[in-house]
């Protein structure tokens, strides 16, 4: 395998991996925290212009916040990428969903402490992620326009591998999603405790981050 299938191919699986994790929080966000997505930010301007339309200030306020959010998260990302590289960016987006997990499991994924901190740090660590994603060459990880985008312009090229590629990063995200609801259903119906409904996207996204370190460092560079 030469280097550039190499890089490809890593490219490939952290991209499927990381995109399903946003799936995963995204439904999270819709079960838990404000029956809307968490993981990317186009729905928000749509609502913030709702809310302007109706004179609506909390929610035209809230969704300023995430918003803020994310691009903090996304320039947080882009100087730790720049100065310790990709997986310590992704670890600081694991722990920022890991502290979620810890606030749920101690005051309840249905308290409004958990709610707070959901809205908070999930556009921060989402922002984080695909800030870092996209400065290492993997693309975006948070959203489905630019993978679809990209499926467009790859088959109007005649390029069906590059298609392929991110057709697999966009249904990440659909599997995400879907896991994320089968478990939730599950640890509803079984009376399990929903924080670890947070515990495995934060797992999944701190696997990357050691795959990257350990494995993509020395050997798929």
């Amino acid at each position: 395998m030469t280097a550039k299938q190499r890089v490809h191919l890593r490219n490939s699986v952290i991209g499927f991996a990381l995109v399903f994790s946003a799936g995963w929080l995204d439904m999270l966000g819709v079960r838990i925290a404000i029956s809307e997505g968490l993981s990317y930010i186009t729905g928000r301007g749509i609502g913030m212009g709702e809310a302007l339309a109706a004179g609506n200030l909390p929610v035209f306020t809230l969704f300023s916040s995430m918003v803020a959010l994310f691009m903090f998260g996304s320039f947080v990302g882009a100087r730790v990428h720049k100065r310790f590289g990709l997986w310590v960016g992704l670890f600081l987006s694991a722990a920022a969903v890991a502290i979620v997990a810890g606030i749920a499991a101690f005051a309840g994924a249905d308290s409004e402490e958990t709610r707070v901190v959901c809205k908070s740090l999930i556009p921060f660590a989402m922002g984080c992620m695909n800030s870092c994603t996209s400065l290492a060459g993997i693309g975006r990880t948070t959203h489905l326009s630019g993978p679809a985008t990209d499926i467009g312009i790859n088959l109007a090229n005649g390029d069906f591998g590059a298609a392929l590629y991110w057709a697999l990063r966009w249904l990440g995200f659909i599997f995400g999603a879907f896991a994320s609801a089968l478990i939730f259903e599950f640890i509803s119906d079984n009376n399990l405790p929903m924080y670890i409904s947070f515990l495995i996207p934060t797992l999944i996204i701190a696997a990357q981050a050691v795959f990257v370190k350990f494995v993509c460092d020395t050997r798929c560079n």
